[in-house]
């Protein structure tokens, strides 16, 4: 049987979730009820455990973005996008200088953990800055809200409006 993979971020709850512990155990909830438990978060002093059953389950859920997964959500269905959008930080709150994310790889191989998760990160936004700060964290920079905004999207569509 394959090990988990657990990965430490710190630094992404305090910037983009209002109510970390309400997103966290809403998305506990999810990935239970719809995902087979592949998946959990656990919150920490500074961010969270983002705690996967095997590497096969992180390749699931690190799966690059479809480009159609980060279009903007039509106005018929705003009402699920206000909803999860109440989790986030608002506009005028990200900071101008923007923020950076720490994400290191506590449990599993680092180099296909980092790998994957980099795939992943600039599915979501070629503009994002991803640095290796060493062998088991990398460090992403995220310049704008509207990065945010397409990761909410996508989170909305993968939550709520599946792509067919």
């Amino acid at each position: 049987m394959s090990s988990r993979i657990v990965l430490q971020i710190t630094d992404f709850l305090q910037y983009i979730f209002i109510n970390s512990d309400q997103i966290l155990h809403y998305l506990n909830q999810y990935f239970e009820k719809h995902m087979n438990s592949m998946q959990y978060c656990e919150g920490t002093d500074n961010g969270f455990l983002f705690i996967f059953r095997d590497i096969e389950a992180f390749k699931i859920r690190a799966s690059p973005i479809k480009l159609e997964m980060l279009d903007e959500i039509p106005k018929p269905l705003m009402d699920k996008m206000d909803f999860f959008q109440s989790f986030f930080i608002p506009k005028h709150k990200f900071p101008l200088e923007g923020i950076e994310v720490e994400i290191k790889v506590v449990a599993g191989v680092p180099a296909e953990v980092k790998k994957i998760s980099e795939k992943f990160i600039l599915s979501i936004s070629p503009k994002i800055i991803i640095t290796h700060l060493d062998a088991q964290t990398l460090v992403m920079k995220i310049q704008s809200y509207e990065i945010v905004q397409l990761y909410v999207n996508s989170l909305v569509r993968r939550f709520y409006l599946p792509v067919a």
